[in-house]
């Protein structure tokens, strides 16, 4: 157990579900459950109830699951577009708040209070900045459970599983250039077995985007990993020792056109691969998420 709080803008999130209950989960024992990504309790300053903030990976969200652990019903919380951040500084009195609210346009507060069906007075404090009473119920951090980390497993071909280890063992610092060649390590996650698989690639750049090439030495069969990213676009990515997060889509007929020159020229044999099979050879582009 942890005092830590969510990482609010995490990339992999796609949904957060919400609970208020009477008390605090009975979390022990429970399995950690299949796209949860964190779990973090907020207890009631007047000791009334427990929020419940849990993030899940994108189509993974367990309703029934929360539901069961936290005793309340889960509501999905889905912050406004054109919303960045608000803030809620407590007077000294206890009994007065500053609403803060950033917005990104003028106008992005005003929808809000629009399709949120209250009227303008409610949300006064959204669109200038004023004290006045507030009976909201305030909230501090209980406890946060982090997801478990995941095992990454490694390609199977030795000299391969070998190169990767020297580059996650060094940070980097060994492996990126192999035989004067630029390679990142590419974590995909299998599209049958729904683990972590972990391969080096040769890559090219195009701007701040990384390009690779499915290319399989030419067979007619496209790789394991992507036909993984074909399935689970959403990657981890190592490029030296820089990790993040990114989303990989296979380039259109126009873009490999255009960006198949660069990848030759990293590596001319994509083009004797090409010419050996009847296959067209993916060109991938790996966008930051």
């Amino acid at each position: 157990m942890s005092r830590m709080w969510p990482e609010i803008t995490r990339p992999d999130a796609g949904t957060v579900l919400v609970t208020e209950s009477a008390s605090a989960a009975a979390w022990e024992g429970a399995p950690w459950p299949a796209g949860l990504l964190s779990f973090t309790e907020f207890a009631a300053t007047d000791g009334g109830t427990v929020l419940t903030y849990t993030q899940w990976a994108s189509g993974e969200a367990d309703r029934a699951f929360l539901a069961g652990l936290t005793g309340a019903e889960p509501v999905a919380y889905e912050p406004h577009p054109g919303g960045i951040s608000g803030h809620f500084p407590v007077g000294d009195d206890g009994m007065h708040t500053l609403n803060h609210a950033e917005w990104t346009d003028e106008q992005a507060p005003r929808d809000a209070v629009e399709s949120s069906g209250q009227s303008s007075a409610d949300w006064r404090g959204q669109e200038s900045p004023g004290v006045k009473s507030s009976q909201a119920r305030r909230y501090h951090l209980l406890r946060s459970l982090p997801a478990p980390a995941e095992e990454v497993l490694d390609s199977p071909t030795g000299w391969v599983a070998q190169h990767i280890r020297s580059y996650v063992d060094s940070n980097g610092q060994k492996g990126h250039l192999y035989h004067g060649m630029p390679t990142l390590l590419l974590t995909t996650r299998g599209r049958k077995s729904g683990l972590l698989r972990r391969t080096a690639l040769i890559y090219g750049r195009d701007g701040d985007r990384h390009l690779l090439v499915a290319s399989n030495g030419g067979s007619a069969q496209h790789p394991a990993w992507y036909l993984n990213l074909a399935a689970h676009p959403d990657v981890t990515v190592q490029v030296g020792g820089d990790t993040f997060g990114a989303r990989a889509r296979v380039a259109t007929p126009q873009e490999k056109r255009e960006l198949w020159p660069v990848m030759a020229k990293v590596f001319p044999r994509y083009d004797t691969y090409q010419e050996a099979t009847e296959r067209d050879l993916p060109l991938v582009i790996l966008e930051r998420s």
